[in-house]
């Protein structure tokens, strides 16, 4: 149990003891760590629960057991001669909570997943923050409920606070806040400001519900399952609902997209959690249900129901669509091959692997851990249905007129589901062979002529625990497609567990439809109104010319490496707030701080990046898998030593001007502009940047249990990449490099520059960016923070003697 600061303080204020605070779960002989208990005023700070007693470790691990830094929340891992053998005759559990550990002096020592939440201090203690499987997921975002207690807790006007996810009027998870007031008086609406103030969106309760005293079990811990039933009415700010047809149509839209119960005509859909992506597919939907283009900027500038429908009324009297809708080809019945037109997009991987042939650079791969009894019977007939239903998994490609590939799509194609058995290795030797063997993977070539361009691997661990790995080459998905492909495996598999026939919502189009139609229709005035704004934007462009390690040969390999920080709640939440507070989108303010760091290391003041985005800018494409990646050039200007909220601005303009003229494909910029291009990379910029917002993929599959497994993809398309994205513990930051240009200490360099000057740049908004830059140089964020720390107490530790602590660095 987690210890009271109340309880230490009625202890000490009437006996004369120390308090100490010991932790460790059963699996690890009960005691694990210690800790002294200091007095402290601070009654909201949590009671640490100290360093590993003698001859045991602890370690702070993600999901992907890889060290954190200090002060990052991760699961904390227990060592040591305590730790238990595992559990009596259950072999599944055991592989699942025991792992090798690789820094053990012990042969065949093991470490011990405790799956509870923590965070190491810079003393080397340790904080208990909860039990990772008491977290949520809430619109794609792990959520600790025990956060929003703590947050409630804080305010003067809460005595008790608890919070639980329950399912909303639609069915899907929603937060729910139940409180009980203290003497003072009472404020619902003061507290729910109070709340936005320190809490991202998706953490914002979507109830509050007030209660006399919150029911509580006999040991005193608040009974969880005895909340009452929430009344979702008491969540709802004072809203003003939609007035007119339009407004009620376009509200209706923002539910969709944004995944709530309503809105009001006066909120804003970036308050509400929107951001580019969903600001696109909310484009894609005004242009199916009114029949008008609307610029996606307009969004960006009306960014309320009210505003909006007002732009919407205003061109439905005089827009058209500016292209056709995409329809489906007549298809005669029966089984046959047929051929199509490549995307440009897929032009672009066909040439790449004409000049490479067999390179793995464009093979994506995905995995889940299936926990549970499966039946791969099932998962074969699963495959089976979604080949048929994605015509992109049964294409091929071939040479057509004029040197252009052709797509041709076959009429049936049997997955192979590839089962490998594991069982027979010991535990530690079973996980190195499924890591060994989902890099493997990713290095094996695929042949665009003959096929498949697909590749299952079903991996047996134990009775009940499989993991599945997804290969495919880009030219027939991307990352959206992978959410699409998985969910309905799980889909089709749930039906047929269920003895039933899936039922899928039909698609209108298939890709091949969508390749025929951006041929036909990206002609003439059209393209020749994204080129007027794509001309003058890039004339002159350079690519950047980033400071090596090593000489840079003709041709780089695409070797690579990646590591992975995080940034500080409290630095993320900074990030937010300015983005709201400047009408702008979290992935504009962490350009504008790239865009620093680039000029810092570059010394240019032409900032030239690549960005990479869904493009399904029609409703039609969404469900589909496929190869729709579209790359943005953005382009900003970093001269006169601007302040970093006029640099935000620039990047504002640049990134909602490419957003509105993102139906010129990359491919086709580059044929019409013909720039110079060096035969190392790609034309205008070498470095990537961009903002993972891609929907999340909601799984309950019957019987199993279902878990992403992420695998480290050492493969390096451009000579840097960086991908953010926004989670409940802080917004994480990628970066993928070549190793033959840059060494790792570089990269790490970077890092604390980044994070050095977003922190400056969120205590004063107003400085001007060549400041940034020197106080970025000063970085706070010491090298050790990189290390995977583990701290041993021993006898040593009592007074007098001497501490003992052993760094551990990951390389």
């Amino acid at each position: 149990e987690v210890l009271p600061r109340e309880l230490v303080s009625g202890l000490t204020s009437r006996l004369a003891v120390r308090v100490i605070n010991e932790y460790g779960p059963t699996e690890a002989s009960i005691d694990a760590t210690a800790s002294l208990v200091e007095p402290t005023e601070e009654a909201w700070r949590p009671v640490p629960i100290g360093r590993p007693i003698t001859d045991n470790t602890g370690y702070v691990a993600d999901r992907r057991l890889l060290p954190v830094s200090i002060g990052i929340p991760g699961e904390l891992l227990v060592g040591g001669l305590g730790v238990t053998r595992g559990y009596l005759g259950r072999p599944g559990l055991t592989s699942e909570r025991f792992v090798a550990d690789p820094f053990g002096d012990r042969p065949g020592a093991r470490l011990y997943r405790t799956g509870d939440r923590v965070r190491q201090l810079v003393d080397g203690s340790l904080d208990i923050l909860g039990r990772l499987d008491q977290q949520v997921k809430i619109r794609g975002f792990r959520v600790e409920p025990s956060e929003i207690e703590t947050t409630l807790a804080e305010h003067e006007l809460v005595r008790e606070a608890a919070v639980v996810s329950r399912p909303g009027i639609d069915g899907e998870p929603q937060l729910v806040a139940y409180l009980v007031w203290g003497d003072e008086a009472r404020n619902l609406e003061g507290l729910r400001g109070y709340l936005s103030e320190r809490l991202p969106r998706y953490m914002l309760p979507a109830a509050i519900n007030v209660l006399e005293a919150l029911p509580l079990m006999p040991s005193g811990k608040v009974d969880r399952r005895a909340l009452p039933a929430p009344e979702w009415g008491v969540a709802a700010a004072t809203t003003i609902t939609p007035r007119t047809l339009t407004e009620e149509r376009l509200a209706g839209l923002w539910c969709q997209v944004l995944g709530v119960e309503s809105v009001g005509v006066q909120d804003d859909f970036f308050d509400l959690g929107g951001h580019s992506l969903m600001a696109t597919q909310v484009v894609s939907r005004i242009r199916q249900t009114f029949g008008v283009e609307l610029p996606l900027r307009r969004l960006f500038e009306k960014p309320t129901v009210a505003q909006l429908a007002v732009e919407l009324d205003a061109a439905r009297q005089q827009g058209e669509l500016d292209a056709p809708p995409i329809v489906a080809a007549d298809i005669d019945e029966g089984w046959a091959d047929r051929t199509a037109p490549a995307s440009f997009a897929q032009e672009r991987l066909w040439l790449r692997e004409q000049l490479e042939p067999g390179s793995s650079a464009y093979v994506v791969s995905t995995a889940v851990r299936l926990h549970g009894r499966l039946d791969s019977r099932l998962l074969q007939a699963s495959l089976e249905t979604l080949a048929e239903r994605q015509e992109a998994l049964r294409t091929v490609f071939r040479p057509g007129a004029g040197k252009r590939p052709v797509q041709r799509i076959l009429a049936r194609v049997q997955p192979d589901l590839a089962w490998i058995d594991l069982r027979q290795l010991a535990p530690p030797a079973r996980m190195a062979e499924m890591r060994r063997l989902a890099v493997a993977v990713i290095h094996q070539p695929f042949d665009l002529v003959s096929g498949p361009l697909l590749r299952w691997r079903l991996l047996c661990l134990a009775e009940e625990e499989h993991v599945a790995l997804l290969t495919m080459h880009h030219i027939i998905s991307d990352a959206w497609s992978t959410g699409v492909l998985v969910q309905e495996v799980a889909t089709s598999y749930s039906a047929f567990a269920r003895g039933e026939q899936p039922v899928l919502a039909a698609l209108p189009v298939q890709y091949a439809d969508f390749a025929r139609w951006q041929h036909q229709w990206l002609t003439g005035d059209l393209l020749e109104r994204l080129l007027g704004y794509w001309r003058p934007q890039l004339q002159g462009a350079k690519v950047l010319e980033l400071p090596t390690d090593k000489p840079r040969t003709p041709r780089p390999s695409s070797r690579g490496a990646r590591r992975i920080f995080q940034l500080s709640s409290e630095l993320s939440r900074s990030l937010r707030d300015l983005a709201r507070e400047q009408g702008t989108t979290l992935f504009t303010v962490l350009l504008a701080g790239f865009n620093v760091l680039l000029r810092h290391q570059t010394k240019q003041e032409d900032i030239v990046v690549g960005s990479a985005i869904a493009g399904r800018n029609r409703l039609e494409t969404e469900r589909l898998i496929g190869f729709f990646i579209n790359m943005l050039v953005l382009r900003t200007d970093v001269s006169k030593n601007p302040r970093f909220v006029e640099l935000l601005s620039r990047a504002h303009k640049v990134v909602v001007e490419a957003l509105t003229h993102q139906d010129m494909p990359f491919d086709q910029l580059v044929e019409q502009l013909r720039p110079a291009r060096a035969a190392d990379g790609t034309p205008w910029f070498q470095i990537a940047f961009g903002l993972q917002n891609a929907p999340a993929t909601r799984l309950e599959v019957p019987g199993l249990i279902v878990e992403p497994v992420d695998f480290e993809n050492d493969l390096a398309r451009f000579d840097l990449t960086v991908w953010t994205w926004d989670g409940p513990d802080g917004i994480s930051v990628s970066w993928t490099w070549r190793r033959d240009l840059f060494r790792k200490s570089t990269i790490e360099r970077w890092e604390g520059l980044y994070e050095g000057l977003l922190t400056s740049a969120m205590a004063d908004p107003e400085t001007r960016i060549q400041a940034l830059e020197v106080s970025g140089d000063h970085n706070p964020r010491q090298e050790a923070e990189l290390d995977w720390h583990s701290t041993e107490l021993t006898s040593r530790d009592q007074p007098g003697g001497r501490r003992r602590r052993r760094g551990i660095r990951l390389e």
